[in-house]
């Protein structure tokens, strides 16, 4: 015996003696015509066919030669130059002896898609297309296999007359391939081909071509044609089994499913495979998960180089997951992605939907979880293999974004996901997605500068929203502090793409970057540019976002030009005093459109305090002595201060309300803090200074021993003096000088206290002052006692 290459492949033959090329290749033909190895890989064949069979590849193999490119349509002359003829007797070869080693399933396919490409005798095309076609089959080529054998059963390529146990196999054939498949057209095809397909005389081989149909017909659900043919086969004799099974699941007619099944094998053999996932099937839709866990464990374990073996790996990976047990459903995934690949190319293909179909189950499932995100994530490095890199780290990263919330660490993790998902990305659209995101989550994990790496890859030539990238792009360079370079790619935007969606928010953007860089005129102007679009709407989120940040600038330096004490020479009608009643309209406009905003209560408080500022300018001028000026200067004040009195007590019960449901933060703290500062500030300015104590008083009430109270204390302290009540400011200084000093240590550190440095060190001079004009009188009085507690002498 020798071996001979052929092209890329090897076939075993005894070497002939040398005869003319023409007389070989006739040989070659006439022996593989009268002994053509069985379709059936069961069939059991005579050592005469299988030597015959040799020889006749022997013959042909020399003539193949270097493979023809361009070939000519229509059948060619039977020439002993043809090499397709000879591909076709090597191939057939090949087939033949795949029965005992499945590698060579892959060599026959081969040289059987060479004699397609290159031409076949035409008398043979029905048997070339049979074995063509399941030899794509077993070599894990479904779709391909489908259009040969599909076309094997078509009238016109029924001229050659199978054996019935070869047709039986042409016809299993047709259901596997259509099965593995798995589209709607293909099998609809099957359907037609094994419905028009003659029932042959042979009770058995009319038995195979029921089941076949009731395969075709469970698979598209069609519960009546499966019926109908579960019932021709009984009447030819044949035995229902799996087909009686599966159309039971199908017709959710569980006792008559376990009726049909078979016993369970106390020692299962590789055959018993399939019995063993019916049998998982069934115990799962009568809901005993368990015992269908075991079902299907048995069954992957019993031939795991088998798909229905696959299939059960899948089935309890996923039971597995649907129960929370991830660590185990990820270990079974494993095993099925490792079972796939040491299996031939057949599982990767034809069963790579369902394994894509479970990963992506178990890691959706994990991911609704409420503790799944770890196990997710895990899951999807274990499954890269079997979906491929851009599908898998697609799935992390989608989990972890939709973890991540405002949690930096987790907005971090989500975004280097995304990074390592657009690294391997084929898809530019899909590519273009995973940048973004990973560019977003880093913003929010408040590294700008990785997201601005991430977006400046996101290719701006041929994007659907140029704008909105850009404008993106400026908003990180504001986030990194270049002002100067966020307005003027703003800048740019709005002159580019005048008409772009994202121009609003780029005007919005240039104001903000001008205020940030010292141009409070370039912000107004740019936020007036915006609430001036015709295109806009109150709806809009640009033209609030303007209108709440143009009268907040304005509440802002009206503010910020308040001298901190009242001049002797002030008039109403000065620069001030019209900036704070400008800035007040501004900031009622806001209230008006927007009542419920978030930013209500910031711009509620921002009003309070610009007309409790403009009752203080008008406070400190000169009052008119004449009985008609004198009311209606009184009435102004006494307007402004009840205005200012309802905004800060507003404020300070929205507040008050969202601090009983959650922890304030330190901004409302303060918000909170400047409400009842200013509402005692406005009780007092009314006549009202027990009022404003008790409102103080109610605060501490709630919380006496705490460093909140004591800022209380210290609040009311202020505004005492603010309206030159000085003893009554005193006591309110010295009871937050003793609540102090009873404070226990911890309670003083920075990150438990809602004072600053400089708010701090006002108190404690306040404390000290107190303590020293109480010790002043008791020596002038001569009065004896007990030494008061000693004042603290420094901030924490």
């Amino acid at each position: 015996m020798g071996t001979m290459g052929a092209g890329a492949y090897g076939v075993h033959w005894a070497r002939p003696v040398s005869r003319p090329p023409g007389e070989r290749l006739t040989e070659a033909l006439e022996l593989i015509d009268a002994h053509p190895p069985p379709f059936g890989l069961a069939t059991v064949e005579v050592a005469e066919d299988i030597l015959a069979r040799g020889r006749a590849a022997a013959l042909a193999a020399p003539l193949l030669g270097e493979e023809t490119k361009g070939v000519r349509p229509g059948p060619p002359p039977i020439l002993p130059d043809v090499p397709g003829a000879a591909a076709y007797v090597v191939g057939l070869e090949a087939f033949g002896r795949a029965s005992e080693d499945r590698a060579e399933d892959a060599t026959a396919a081969a040289y059987l898609l060479r004699a397609e490409r290159e031409g076949v005798p035409p008398p043979r095309r029905h048997r070339f297309l049979v074995a063509t076609g399941l030899s794509l089959l077993r070599a894990g080529r479904p779709s391909l296999a489908f259009v040969r054998l599909e076309r094997a059963m078509q009238p016109q390529n029924t001229a050659g007359v199978l054996e019935l146990a070869d047709r039986s196999a042409l016809w299993a054939g047709l259901v596997d391939a259509a099965l593995r498949d798995g589209r709607a057209e293909t099998l609809a095809a099957a359907w037609v081909r094994l419905a028009s397909a003659p029932v042959p005389d042979s009770s058995s081989h009319a038995a195979d071509l029921f089941r076949a149909r009731g395969r075709i017909a469970v698979e598209r659900k069609d519960a009546s044609a499966a019926a109908d043919a579960l019932n021709q086969l009984q009447r030819v004799g044949g035995r229902g089994g799996e087909l009686a099974v599966r159309l039971a699941l199908l017709t959710d007619d569980l006792p008559a499913a376990r009726v049909a099944l078979p016993p369970v094998p106390r020692f299962p053999l590789p055959t018993d495979v399939t019995p063993l996932l019916l049998h998982g099937r069934v115990e799962e839709a009568s809901g005993d998960l368990q015992l269908a866990l075991v079902r299907y464990h048995a069954a992957a374990e019993t031939a795991p180089d088998t798909a229905d073996a696959l299939s059960a790996r899948l089935a309890e990976a996923r039971m597995l997951t649907a129960t929370g047990r991830f660590e185990e459903a990820e270990e079974a995934l494993a095993l099925a992605v490792e079972q796939a690949s040491v299996m031939n190319d057949e599982a990767s293909e034809s069963l790579g939907d369902e394994l894509q179909r479970a990963c992506e189950g178990a890691i959706r499932a994990a991911a609704d979880s409420p503790n799944g995100v770890a196990h997710c994530v895990a899951l999807c490095d274990t499954v890269e293999p079997a979906l491929g890199a851009p599908l898998a780290r697609r799935l992390k990263a989608e989990v972890l974004g939709a973890a991540a919330g405002e949690d930096p660490a987790r907005s971090a993790a989500a975004a280097r996901a995304f990074a390592a998902w657009a690294t391997v990305e084929p898809d530019r659209d899909r590519r273009r997605l995973a940048l973004l995101s990973a560019s977003r989550n880093y913003r929010r994990a408040g590294e700008p500068a990785a997201a601005l790496a991430q977006l400046d890859r996101v290719p701006l030539t041929g994007d659907a929203d140029p704008g909105g990238l850009r404008l993106e792009r400026a908003e990180l360079l504001l986030d990194l502090g270049q002002a100067a370079e966020a307005r003027t790619a703003a800048d740019a935007l709005v002159h580019d793409l005048p008409s772009d969606p994202a121009t609003p928010a780029a005007r919005v953007l240039i104001g903000r970057a001008a205020l940030e860089a010292g141009d409070p005129e370039g912000a107004e102007a740019a936020w007036t540019a915006v609430l001036k679009d015709s295109g806009l709407t109150p709806a809009a989120a640009e033209w609030r976002e303007s209108l709440f940040a143009r009268a907040q600038l304005a509440a802002g330096r009206a503010q910020a030009a308040v001298p901190p004490v009242a001049l002797p020479d002030a008039t109403a009608g000065d620069d001030v005093g019209a900036a704070l009643t400008a800035a007040a309209k501004l900031l009622g406009e806001c209230l008006a459109y927007y009542p419920d905003d978030p930013a209500a209560d910031v711009a509620r408080l921002a009003r309070a305090r610009c007309l409790l500022a403009r009752q203080q300018r008008l406070d400190a001028t000169e009052s008119p002595v004449d009985p008609l000026n004198k009311p209606r200067r009184d009435a102004l004040i006494a307007a402004d201060l009840t205005a200012a009195l309802a905004d800060f007590r507003e404020v300070e019960s929205g507040l008050r309300i969202e601090a009983a449901n959650a922890d304030p933060s330190p901004a409302e703290v303060a918000r909170l803090r400047l409400a009842r500062l200013g509402a005692a500030e406005c009780l007092t300015r009314l006549g009202r200074p027990e009022a404003g104590a008790v409102a103080v008083a109610a605060a501490v009430d709630q919380d006496p021993l705490s460093v909140r109270s004591a800022a209380a204390l210290l609040d009311l302290a202020a505004a005492r003096r603010a309206s030159g009540d000085e003893e009554g400011g005193r006591l309110a200084a010295e009871q937050a000088r003793l609540t102090m000093t009873r404070l226990p240590e911890e309670s003083l550190a920075p990150a438990a206290s809602p004072l600053s440095r400089a708010e701090w060190d006002r108190l404690f001079l306040l404390a000290r002052r107190s303590t020293e004009a109480e010790a002043g009188r008791a020596d002038a009085d001569g009065a004896g006692g007990d030494d008061p507690p000693p004042a603290r002498n420094a901030a924490p």
